[in-house]
């Protein structure tokens, strides 16, 4: 890609989005042991540990990043990595049983003890 970018004549910078994963943070271990229920945020991206079958995704990330900073690119290109949670929409393969229950106006939905976690989801219309 950088050299893809350095070799083009562009008369307007290249804009370059990178869809992270979520499985980019699930090895990361809870940073405040006196506090462990505390979410992880922007400031924990640099210590973060992926999910083994994610550590190629990260070094590509760090690789765009890298390339964004460059002197020769910084103008050429734009680049952005975004981490919005799970995406969804377009197959809700993972999420059609709990959409399924909502839909049907179900009783009660499946919780997971104990009940307060947040999941972040984005659905791919919004990206």
């Amino acid at each position: 890609l950088a050299d893809a970018v350095k070799s083009t004549p562009l008369h307007a910078p290249l804009h370059f989005l990178l869809i992270s994963p979520i499985g980019t943070w699930s090895s990361t271990k809870q940073l405040d042991p006196k506090n462990p229920s505390s979410p992880l945020n922007e400031l924990d991206y640099p210590k973060r540990q992926p999910h083994q079958k994610f550590k190629a995704h990260l070094e590509l990330e760090r690789q765009v990043l890298t390339m964004k900073n460059h002197p020769e690119l910084k103008e050429k290109l734009k680049a952005l990595v975004l981490s919005p949670g799970i995406t969804y929409g377009a197959g809700e393969d993972s999420l059609s049983f709990l959409f399924k229950l909502a839909w049907r106006n179900a009783p009660y939905l499946p919780v997971i003890y104990p009940g307060s976690n947040k999941i972040p989801l984005l659905h791919v219309d919004e990206l």
